[in-house]
């Protein structure tokens, strides 16, 4: 092909806006041996709700903290956690309400390691809820269903 076919054809297009490729973010992409583009991914907005002491049957939860992200995902902490008998472990499932009190979102129940009888347990999880992120800019409110 001769190079009138390409308009651009011999021009140094490294520095031209219109040329510039465009990747989602959090890409990282490599335009040549010499010059690297790195987008940077955008922070992610958060709402965070929280309970306190809550006893369901034997078990016994002194408190325990929802955050919710705008990219889909959920982390839960809850602390003080014990059982009055053995082989207790707590359910959780949350489920989350708009503005309306309308329900938009409900998990599947999520379950504590055995909770102990005689100290304390610290229960983290941050890699199993995750929802639609479409949803989060309509999340007004938050109920926790327990089990034991």
């Amino acid at each position: 092909m001769a190079s009138g076919d390409y308009p651009e054809a011999g021009r140094d297009i490294r520095d031209d806006v219109a040329a510039a490729p465009s990747y989602p973010a959090g890409v990282a992409a490599v335009l040549s041996d010499t010059i690297r583009e790195v987008a940077v991914p955008e922070p992610r907005a958060d709402a965070t709700w929280t309970w306190g002491a809550i006893r369901v049957g034997d078990c016994f939860l002194g408190g325990g903290t929802l955050r919710v992200f705008s990219d889909g995902t959920a982390h839960w902490r809850a602390h003080d956690m014990l059982s009055s008998s053995s082989d207790n472990a707590w359910g959780a499932q949350f489920e989350f309400f708009d503005k309306n009190g309308l329900s938009r979102w409900k998990f599947g129940y999520i379950w504590s390691p055995t909770l102990p009888r005689d100290h304390p347990l610290v229960w983290e999880n941050n890699n199993q809820l995750f929802y639609p992120a479409e949803l989060f800019p309509f999340i007004s409110g938050v109920l926790m269903h327990s089990r034991c």
